[in-house]
């Protein structure tokens, strides 16, 4: 059987200052596939570890970008065509498509679903389509009836990839045999939530994932998932979702996906957060009797396509002298400055804020560089999408009073300590770490944490859904309407 694997994931900020365009993916084509992700805990690893020994697997075009702003339209429309392209020519049995189901392409409405037909209507009629999707995808109708059966992942921080796309190879794996005929059933509930509520192992989403996962284990359901939504997109389909898929029982999925909508929606109360200011914060980690003490800078979380140079708990670290801290900055004009003063050299300039004007301004430092490399590329090693590269590009390290500021030249999320790594850096060996992250950088810091406390800084992933310049959201919605 001629078996296709391919895809495109972006999560896609609509309210970012750029746009994305093709140069910012990642392109991997064919045999390349293997080569890259073969051996490796993501999505694509799991694929290639789960697919049958007698398949003629047939990798197709895998494209990848981190968290951005909307996506160029000619950029979206020339991965799709290309993607179709390769699975027109390659006369498939059967097909994976691993998406991340947020991706917000300029001047269209919900480009996964566009992008699930154009599939269609190339892919052999009968043939088999499995998908697997974000726990922050916003999924509609359209996706769902386009696709075979959608395995989401059920772990916050994303921990689950591998296991996921195992799953679905599986699930199409029976579909090829005539095993089972997925029926599935949509619930969206009138709700949005931001990224920090939905860490899996706090609740309320703990009793939710829990209550899945019971759901799942009865008799002729395949899969139950349910998907959090990406709040930072505008579109109709932004907000939470309930997939469940039965064995040819489309009365049961609709059941069970009504129980687990309900249940969800009566703990909506529980998804309001409240977060420290930067001056609370770096104040009460200072005064930690020990550390590290992890400030969560949620409203610049690079995972959720923020600028990664917010600067409003950089400026209070500095202000109040914060004991041996670390605080990473996406400023490739910096990171050029300290390269020209060279390794040990004095560095006097201004970092961050330069972005757009929602991130706080420019921060005046005076330093010394302690550390610079020119290659930025690395692979990612702890539980989170262990194998995944990045680049993080030429970076350098300055040394302001107790404060060291990571300097890099491409986003670079905390999911990974890898970065630090490939600078010399024990994380281990800081006070205070601030992290641009809403939940994920528990993959990378999580073991080491004595404490942690979550940030209310500027950003555009704020918690503060209410101040979204959203046009094209359902309404009404939770939170942001009386309900």
């Amino acid at each position: 059987m001629r078996i296709g694997v391919g895809g495109c994931y972006h999560e896609s900020h609509a309210f970012a200052a750029h746009l994305t365009p093709l140069d910012d993916f990642e392109l991997v084509r064919g045999q390349q596939f293997v080569e890259q992700y073969a051996g490796t805990r993501t999505s694509m690893g799991g694929f290639v570890d789960a697919a049958r020994p007698d398949w003629d697997v047939r990798p197709l075009l895998y494209a990848t970008a981190t968290p951005s702003g909307a996506v160029e339209r000619r950029a979206y429309e020339a991965i799709r065509d290309e993607l179709v392209q390769r699975i027109a020519g390659a006369q498939l049995d059967g097909l994976l498509l691993i998406l991340h189901g947020a991706m917000f392409v300029e001047g269209m409405e919900d480009a996964e679903a566009d992008l699930l037909a154009a599939v269609r209507q190339v892919l052999p009629p009968g043939k088999p389509l499995a998908v697997t999707i974000d726990l922050h995808a916003n999924v509609s109708q359209a996706v769902v009836d386009q696709a075979d059966v959608i395995v989401a992942y059920k772990t916050y921080p994303h921990v689950d990839a591998y296991d996921r796309a195992v799953e679905a190879t599986r699930l199409l794996d029976r579909m090829l045999r005539g095993e089972v005929r997925p029926a599935t059933a949509l619930r969206k509930p009138p709700l949005i939530m931001p990224v920090q509520a939905g860490e899996t192992q706090r609740q309320p989403m703990k009793a939710v994932m829990e209550l899945a996962a019971a759901i799942e284990a009865r008799p002729h359901v395949l899969t139950a998932s349910v998907v959090q939504g990406f709040a930072y997109a505008d579109e109709e389909r932004v907000g939470t979702a309930v997939l469940v898929t039965t064995d040819g029982r489309p009365d049961l999925a609709g059941a069970y996906a009504d129980e687990l909508a309900q249940f969800l929606w009566e703990r909506r109360e529980q998804l309001r957060i409240r977060n420290y200011t930067p001056e609370e914060a770096v104040r009460l980690a200072a005064a930690a009797p020990a550390g590290p003490v992890v400030l969560a800078d949620v409203a610049d979380n690079v995972g959720g396509g923020s600028a990664a140079d917010g600067t409003a708990i950089l400026a209070e670290l500095l202000r109040q002298g914060a004991p041996r801290a670390l605080v990473t900055i996406n400023d490739p004009e910096a990171v050029q400055q300290a390269f020209a003063a060279g390794l040990g050299g004095p560095f006097a300039g201004l970092v961050g804020g330069k972005t757009d004007q929602l991130h706080g301004p420019p921060v005046p430092v005076e330093g010394q560089v302690i550390r610079l490399r020119a290659d930025g590329r690395i692979r990612f090693q702890g539980p989170y999408m262990p194998g995944q590269p990045h680049d993080m590009g030429p970076a350098a390290v300055v040394r302001c009073g107790q404060v060291d500021i990571v300097l890099t030249s491409k986003r670079t999320p905390p999911f990974d300590a890898a970065y630090l790594a490939a600078l010399d850096i024990d994380p281990a060996s800081y006070h205070i770490i601030v992290a641009k992250s809403a939940v994920a950088w528990q993959a990378a810091f999580g073991p080491i944490a004595q404490q942690a406390l979550m940030v209310d800084a500027p950003g555009i992933t704020t918690v503060h859904l209410d101040t979204l310049p959203y046009r094209r959201l359902r309404r009404p919605v939770f939170p942001l309407d009386d309900l």
